[in-house]
């Protein structure tokens, strides 16, 4: 809705602040709408090596879009480094500030969350929490993988073929590790003292872990329409397959497991295509692949030295940095007219086509 909110605008002003590309039909109405085109690339998550991060930073954008944005803000000094070397030529302004998302969870601000956190314990109690990411988790994973091919690559039959080929071998062995997944919670669900509340990521099919798991003893579901931060503090303790979410929950010395449903092998053998695999939430967390490592992590889990935590606070760029007031400071630079707020106008029956699109991808992730 926001990018409706902009094309409704009658006068040109204030900034346009998102979280990552837009296409590139859109640039001309921002161009005409906003002084100000700014992004926080908020799907360069941490935990990649340089080279990684400057062959997937990139490919956030349609190459034909970069010349319009005036700021790029960055996680951390590598992102910021990959940024400056693959984005450089085209957007002047990056600056290393850190996000917002990730300041949120310093102590200082940790009480805004304590009302949702005391109706999370409520409900559950003392429970488990495991921040699902897998794209691919419906039937029709095949056809989800096809639906958006690369910006930029529309007329470049040799890299749509590669990437054909990837995102489809990508697919499958991200859709066989659901459903190892889903064996796993389905042998430990009742022989644990706790809950288990799974939390899709808002891509993933939330039906299809219902279908998997109906009638599982003491297995939750919450669909991921509120922010995840009250979620983690409630938690006593957080699974993961390497999301973003591991460090927030590292950060804040809760305890923090990965789990491998599939082994090592397979994994190396399922991701050996992809990008570099992510270190960091891995090392700081305890590998949890049967009943056995899972009672003794919830037993005794792993403890952070504060030197740990100082390695976990750079890669998500807190150390010494106060994101909003950089973020702030940055847009001071920029001549901003300020302007009233636009009334957003009723959907036409014309728009009836992108409601088709919305439909499909529902379908799409059944």
């Amino acid at each position: 809705e926001i990018l409706k909110y902009v094309e409704n605008k009658n006068t040109k002003g204030g900034v346009f602040f998102y979280k990552a590309g837009v296409h590139k039909d859109f640039i001309k109405i921002l161009n005409k709408k906003v002084d100000v085109h700014a992004t926080i690339d908020q799907e360069m998550s941490p935990g990649y090596d340089l080279k990684t991060y400057e062959k997937i930073i990139p490919n956030s954008f349609h190459e034909k879009t970069l010349n319009d944005i005036d700021l790029y803000y960055c996680l951390n000094k590598v992102t910021y480094l990959a940024a400056k070397n693959s984005l450089g030529h085209s957007i002047k302004d990056i600056q290393f500030t850190g996000w917002p998302r990730f300041e949120l969870f310093e102590k200082k601000y940790r009480n805004l969350f304590d009302h949702k956190v005391k109706k999370i314990k409520k409900k559950y109690g003392d429970f488990i929490l495991f921040n699902s990411d897998f794209l691919f988790n419906s039937k029709y994973h095949k056809e989800r993988a096809l639906q958006y091919p690369p910006w930029g690559l529309e007329n470049q039959k040799k890299k749509l073929k590669q990437h054909k080929k990837f995102i489809l071998n990508h697919a499958k062995n991200n859709h066989i590790e659901f459903l190892k997944t889903v064996d796993f919670f389905k042998k430990i669900s009742n022989k644990i003292d706790y809950k288990i509340v799974i939390r899709p990521h808002p891509g993933e099919n939330i039906k299809a872990w219902e279908e998997k798991l109906k009638n599982t003893e003491n297995i939750y579901f919450e669909t991921a329409i509120d922010d995840v931060h009250p979620w983690i503090m409630a938690c006593n303790g957080l699974l993961h397959r390497g999301c973003t979410t591991s460090y927030q929950s590292l950060y804040i010395k809760k305890p923090v497991g990965y789990l491998m449903a599939v082994n090592t092998k397979d994994k190396r053998k399922f991701y050996q295509d992809s990008w570099n695999f992510k270190k960091i939430p891995f090392k700081y967390s305890t590998k949890i692949n049967n009943l056995i490592s899972l009672k003794k992590w919830l037993k005794n889990p792993k403890k952070l030295g504060k030197k740990d935590i100082k390695i976990i606070e750079e890669e998500i760029g807190l150390n010494k940095l106060h994101p909003c007031k950089l973020i702030c400071k940055s847009l001071q630079n920029y001549k901003i007219n300020k302007e009233k707020k636009p009334k957003i106008k009723k959907v036409s029956p014309s728009k009836l086509k992108h409601y088709y699109y919305v439909l499909r991808n529902i379908i799409l992730r059944r």
